[in-house]
């Protein structure tokens, strides 16, 4: 009897390892900026317990748990990280202007962006290499700032400073978009200077 019960218990536990599988498929996040993986990991421990009369059992338990990852990588080029730092702020006539500055393995864009209100952030919407050119194309989008209330009605100047860290050479042929408020502008071209 008892090694039915063992025997159904490490039935489940397979179960378990064969969902923990199909859960673990990565999802891009959107424009194929990044990715966000979820690992599951199941854990089976069985414990043996023998008693006086010398009765053997055991009791099997079963773990899952899962751990998301979310990582800036474009999947095309050596992307390792990608953030957005915002320098001011301010109510005042939006400008969509940027300047690339390539260092090391790092690839600096200082640029100003509009902002549809006091809220409003900027982010790196996507990152990827065009397949025909060669030229690393970086857009920069705008989203609402999450946890805010009491927004500003006002067109917004943001300045940020995205930094991307690459884990060989930098791009040498990069283009800027800002994509905010419904419009698109290429706002920097390093193959136009």
């Amino acid at each position: 009897m008892q090694r039915r019960d063992i025997l159904k218990r490490a039935g489940a536990a397979t179960t378990v390892g064969i969902l923990a599988g199909c859960l673990s498929r990565d999802g891009g996040s959107p424009g194929g900026s990044g990715s966000e993986s979820t690992t599951t990991t199941t854990t089976t421990t069985t414990t043996t317990t023998t008693t006086a009369d010398g009765t053997t059992s055991e009791e099997m338990t079963t773990k899952t748990g899962s751990e998301t990852t979310t990582s800036a990588g474009d999947g095309e080029s050596n992307l390792k990280d990608g953030t957005v730092k915002v320098l001011s702020s301010n109510c005042g006539t939006p400008k969509n202007e940027a300047s690339v500055e390539v260092k090391d393995s790092r690839m600096v864009i200082t640029g100003t962006i509009g902002g549809s209100d006091s809220c409003a952030i900027p982010y790196l919407k996507s990152t990827k290499t065009d397949a025909k050119t060669g030229t690393y194309m970086v857009t920069v989008g705008t989203k609402q700032k999450s946890g805010t209330v009491g927004c500003s009605e006002c067109l917004t100047k943001i300045e940020y400073r995205a930094t991307l860290t690459f884990a060989g050479s930098v791009p040498k042929s990069v283009k800027v978009t800002h994509e905010s408020m419904g419009k698109s502008k290429v706002v920097a071209n390093t193959d136009d200077s």
